[in-house]
């Protein structure tokens, strides 16, 4: 039921509801048009592609969450105004989140094989956030990083005893 055509229009008729140089009443009339469009669209596509509107996208939300593609958050310029302190600093913290993420649910999964149930907690929010709730925003892992942190820590423990071992046989 839609097109890329369609698609254009939708984000043309967006950005005209979010102008700031159209009266209030027109912009009501974009809206309510974006909103009844959108509605129609993610229900032809939930038809059409069921496996990928109820499977597949939510493992690239899940992926999303772990990995994220960019840090706004952060107290500082966009990176093109940026002085190579700052940028450094940015790509420093990056790497660090992106280092607690994928170790702590790997530390996650590794307990849950264990069958330890600390490795439960992470899981089950990151799972409720992306798989039933389809949110991918940082700031709801907040409460998952101090697991994070220790299942990581944890999993490169284990390696790290894993492969001693396996060295002095």
């Amino acid at each position: 039921e839609y097109t890329i055509d369609s698609l254009r229009k939708l984000r043309e008729n967006y950005n005209f509801s979010i102008s700031d140089t159209i009266s209030e009443e027109k912009k009501k009339e974009y809206k309510d048009y974006v909103i009844k469009k959108s509605k129609l669209y993610v229900s032809s596509y939930k038809k059409e592609n069921k496996f990928k509107a109820y499977v597949f996208n939510k493992f690239i939300l899940l992926k999303r969450i772990l990995i994220p593609n960019r840090l706004d958050d952060l107290p500082f310029p966009e990176l093109s105004k940026m002085n190579i302190i700052q940028k450094v600093m940015k790509s420093g913290y990056f790497m660090l989140l992106l280092l607690v993420n994928i170790l702590g649910f790997l530390g996650s999964i590794y307990c849950m094989f264990r069958k330890n149930p600390i490795g439960l907690i992470p899981i089950s929010l990151v799972t409720a956030l992306t798989l039933i709730f389809g949110i991918a925003e940082q700031r709801y892992l907040v409460p998952v990083y101090p697991y994070f942190l220790v299942l990581g820590v944890f999993l490169l423990t284990e390696c790290y005893g894993y492969f001693k071992r396996r060295k002095t046989q």
